[in-house]
């Protein structure tokens, strides 16, 4: 999303109506009448405070001003400062043209080249050049004779920006960072304890500091919060027309961008749907192109919203033609959503109100089947303030499924079932949005993915469906998933302090966090609908690896008799001097344990049970690298059962299931830089198999191949 108006989004995330942003006792009448009172008022020749905190006095502001002649200072306006960044001297021509050239910059390390110049009456344009991509300034000459407008460093970006006429000739002589004006009032207003007082001087503050860039923060950080502080429909109206009046000062483009933020706000606020439209609408005509091509997904996806509260809204109307039409168009929208659990609940009750059952049982089925579907039904009848008591997804499938089978007997089953088949669906939707598996004739060693997971965890479920769409592609020998499961952001019968370990080895802050070969990997979380986006971020880097070369060459050998095994783990081939740095680390996972999570997911896959020798693993003893271990299934079982245990003692909660069946154990081997954390090679095998797996490394290794340097902190470049 384009962005500007960024104390709102500061602001907006100190809820508790911006507690901890600074409390005043004013009334917000009195704090905003204080602006004009004091003399800081924007509208006003006084456009910068004169000193900063420490006293340096700020650029000295020319008053003579008839036109773009002279050197004027650019003043941006960025997490509560007014920065002072360029100094731009403009020439005019004997032919009445203008050119510019940069004088100075504040910030040495950022210089950009002025590529073009145009000034036409009072409208400015200017195009600059950095090492990273083209930057615009588009404003206009105001009266009060400073140049308002909007600074473009990217085609997602968009901020006010000031043109300040100077006598100044060197930045570093001024301060370079300046309280806006009016920001103390702007702070009082937000930290008054009423809400409809945030509203109404948030509202007033905007109105009367119109030519600022805090009116346009004032009014994002109202829109943000609407629900909480308890905006109503008609505020909400008044508050857009405020909105875009104050973005008129900047420019067309600030409109446009002020007309999309609003439409995508009233459509994710489900508020005002219709007018949500129009705004989205009135945006769309004031991107240009480049803006379109990087925010039309969003803009569609705003639409769809609005849309969909229309759709909601209707298909419960009295009036048979108007619901009967609705739900058609929520049937087609459930082909753009299918897990949206509105529109499967709305379909369910028409279904049902008609008798259809088939298309009731369905819907219903996805609700109940698929993770966090029905608990977001739960959620928004309690935000909505419905009273408890209606019935639930389960208790309309289970009516329909007693109906059909004549008992309630096997509905648990039945359930578990259609999770597996609709859980299923989602991932076979990922595998068919990514490439073929790579050839494994082109691997140059397998693949470590390390997740860390919670069963309270929500966003967890993409991750479940990026790597079940990944063990399904994969056989486990070329590329090894590891879950390593957290009490975060709950309790989880399935972790153990071998786990927690390894989520600190990583300085991890909570779940899902994803690693390849050691590498963290963004963009693998979310919910169902994110599966496979998930997927092809994993792919990406995953298929990478397996073509960039590796260190060492592991032997893997265990045995399995009579409930007692043996895993000895023996590695050469490392390049010298490698072996300080290195650990061999040994782990024992269950291939799967089935278990309800609260996010929904029923089955997890390789859950790591215990670390053999522990987290922190093996180094080299003797110049040799090697592990070998003894142990029984039941003393698997104890150490597990004993840990969830002491959980339960410290932290006063019983777990209602404890899995400890510990069937189908495979055992997992890996090599880590601990100066890097890049693992180097890895091998998997069912407990009581063996296995020989050798990296193929780079045709000439420098000596220097495994210092942090050449750690994981990027993928390898595609092979060509």
């Amino acid at each position: 999303m384009l962005r500007h108006a960024v104390w709102g989004i500061v602001l907006g995330g100190c809820l508790g109506f911006f507690a901890g942003c600074g409390k005043g006792s004013s009334e917000p009448n009195d704090a905003v009448g204080d602006i004009t009172a004091s003399g800081e008022n924007p509208v006003t020749k006084r456009f910068l405070r004169p000193t900063d905190g420490e006293g340096k006095a700020s650029i000295p502001i020319r008053t003579d001003v008839t036109d773009m002649t002279g050197t004027w200072c650019m003043v941006f306006t960025y997490q509560q400062q007014d920065l002072c960044l360029w100094l731009i001297e403009f020439t005019k021509a004997a032919d009445g043209s203008f050119s510019a050239r940069l004088l100075d910059t504040s910030n040495d390390r950022s210089k950009p080249q002025l590529t073009s110049t145009k000034v036409d009456g009072k409208d400015v344009h200017l195009t600059l050049r950095n090492e990273v991509a083209n930057i615009r300034i588009d404003g206009k000459l105001a009266d009060e004779g400073i140049v308002e407008g909007t600074f473009v460093p990217s085609p997602f970006e968009i901020y006010p920006v000031r043109l300040i006429p100077t006598t100044a000739t060197k930045l570093a002589d001024h301060a370079a960072a300046l309280k806006p004006l009016g920001l103390e009032q702007f702070g009082q207003i937000a930290g008054q304890d009423d809400p409809q007082k945030v509203v109404a001087g948030m509202l007033k503050f905007g109105e009367i500091m119109r030519r600022s860039p805090l009116a346009l923060d004032a009014y994002a950080s109202i829109m943000a919060n609407a629900r909480q502080l308890g905006v109503t429909d008609e505020q909400l109206q008044q508050l857009s027309k405020g909105y875009l009046a104050a973005s008129e000062v900047w420019g067309p483009a600030m409109v446009g961008q002020t007309e999309l933020s609003i439409g995508v706000q009233f459509a994710m606020q489900r508020r005002l749907p219709e007018a949500a439209l129009e705004h989205l609408d009135r945006a769309v005509a004031l991107l240009t192109d480049e803006q379109k091509d990087t925010l039309l997904p969003q803009i569609d996806m705003a639409r769809a919203a609005a849309n969909i509260e229309i759709h909601l809204k209707d298909v419960r109307s009295k009036d048979a033609k108007v619901s009967a039409a609705a739900f058609d168009l929520l049937r087609d929208d459930l082909q753009l959503q299918p897990y949206n659990h509105e529109v499967l609940l709305a379909l369910a009750e028409y279904a049902m109100k008609h008798d259809d059952t088939d298309l009731a049982t369905r819907c219903l089925e996805d609700l109940v089947a698929l993770p966090l579907l029905e608990q977001f039904v739960v959620e928004s009848r309690s935000r909505d303030g419905k009273p408890p008591g209606e019935p639930t997804p389960t208790d309309l499938l289970k009516d329909l499924y007693k109906k059909r089978t004549g008992s309630e007997d096997g509905f648990a089953e039945y359930v578990d079932e259609v999770h597996r088949r609709r859980f299923q669906d989602v991932v076979e939707e990922a595998k068919s949005k990514a490439p073929p598996p790579t050839d494994a004739k082109n691997d140059k060693r397998p693949v470590l993915v390390e997740v860390m997971t919670g069963m309270f965890c929500p966003p967890c479920v993409a991750t479940k469906a990026a790597t079940t769409a990944l063990e399904q592609q994969y056989p486990p020998e070329r590329v090894i998933v590891l879950t390593y499961h957290q009490h975060i952001p709950g309790p989880d019968a399935l972790t153990n302090s071998d786990n927690e370990e390894r989520l600190t080895y990583y300085q991890g802050q909570g779940t899902p966090m994803v690693y390849v070969n050691g590498q963290q990997i963004e963009g693998v979380a979310g919910l169902l609908q994110q599966g496979a986006n998930a997927y092809a971020a994993l792919r990406d880097v995953v298929d990478q690896y397996l073509r960039a070369p590796g260190f060492g060459k592991i032997d893997l050998q265990t045995t399995l008799a009579d409930g007692a095994f043996t895993v000895a783990v023996n590695v050469t081939e490392l390049p010298e001097p490698a072996l300080d740095g290195l650990r061999l680390r040994v782990a024992i996972a269950e291939e799967e344990v089935d278990m309800k999570a609260p996010n929904g997911i029923r089955t997890h896959n390789m859950v790591v049970r215990e670390m053999l020798g522990g987290a922190k693993g093996a180094t080299a003893k003797r110049g040799e690298l090697s592990f070998s271990h003894k142990m029984t299934i039941d003393e698997l079982r104890k150490h597990v059962g004993d840990y969830l245990n002491s959980y339960e003692a410290g932290s006063r909660f019983n777990f209602p299931e404890k899995p400890l069946l510990m069937e189908k154990l495979r055992v997992v081997a890996w090599v880590q830089d601990e100066r890097s954390r890049a693992v180097l090679v890895a091998a998997s095998v069912p407990l009581g198999q063996s296995t020989v797996v050798a990296a193929i490394p780079p045709e000439e290794p420098p000596a220097d191949a495994l210092s942090p340097a050449n750690g994981p902190k990027a993928p390898p470049a595609p092979a060509p």
